[in-house]
């Protein structure tokens, strides 16, 4: 926000101050979750209130009005499954990308290898 030439305060519109895109770490499957997660179900699906976990994420994400979202998954086969979930479960409401990393992660610091990596 500023002043104009006239004096009066200029305001930036909620549509230009929401330009933003949100990369979302999804994780994948895990050995240490088993049963919980599986090759059917990867970690952002589970369950939780009824509801896969990412559905709270995005519902937040989609009502702070932004729109374009990148969902990172670690592996092939988690990323198809929560690809199409999130096609089938947010098709005409959000522009959602979703992108398979095969992520090595040593114990307790996944966010930073993952990022890492990501970057590469």
């Amino acid at each position: 926000m500023g002043e104009g030439l006239d004096g009066e305060r200029e305001c930036v519109g909620q549509e230009a101050a929401m330009n933003f895109q949100v990369v979302v770490l999804a994780g994948g499957l895990s050995k240490t979750m088993y049963p919980l997660v599986s090759k059917d179900v990867p970690k952002a699906l589970l369950p939780v209130g009824n509801r896969p976990l990412l559905s709270y994420v995005l519902e937040l994400v989609e009502a702070s009005n932004i729109k374009d979202i990148i969902v990172v998954v670690s592996g092939d086969d988690a990323a198809l499954c929560v690809g199409n979930w999130v096609t089938e479960a947010f098709h005409d409401r959000l522009r959602v990308e979703v992108c398979a990393k095969n992520i090595q992660v040593s114990h307790g610091l996944f966010s930073v290898n993952f990022l890492e990596q990501l970057a590469t």
